[in-house]
């Protein structure tokens, strides 16, 4: 599988060469996709205004920048549930605790999967 652009991925206004926002990678220098209204046909992130156009490619840059951290994140929290688990010599998980670790274990292999 072909690697995304290099994080962290930051909002633009413009740039000389482009009229108009953007996301870009600071790491490539590149350009990653531009943001307008549904009236702008070539922009790949829009929104029904400019303003919400341009809180839509910041959801996105917040999402893609935190992914790792996050994943990391919940993988630790999951071996530390299992070490606890180990440790009180819990056999079985009532119902609730184990939708909560099914949702967990499908959001780390959602994650995860190329």
């Amino acid at each position: 599988m072909t690697k995304h652009t290099s994080l962290p991925w930051l909002i633009f206004e413009s740039y000389d060469e482009i009229k108009g926002p953007g996301i870009d990678s600071s790491k490539a220098g590149i350009s990653i996709i531009l943001f307008g209204t549904k009236h702008e046909p070539d922009m790949g992130i829009q929104g029904r205004s400019p303003k919400e156009a341009k809180a839509n490619a910041k959801f996105i840059v917040k999402a893609c920048n935190s992914h790792y951290k996050l994943l990391e994140a919940l993988k630790d929290t999951l071996k530390l549930l299992e070490e606890i688990v180990q440790a009180f010599e819990v056999n079985a998980w009532n119902t609730r605790d184990a939708a909560i670790l099914d949702k967990v274990y499908a959001t780390i292999k959602k994650a995860t999967e190329e």
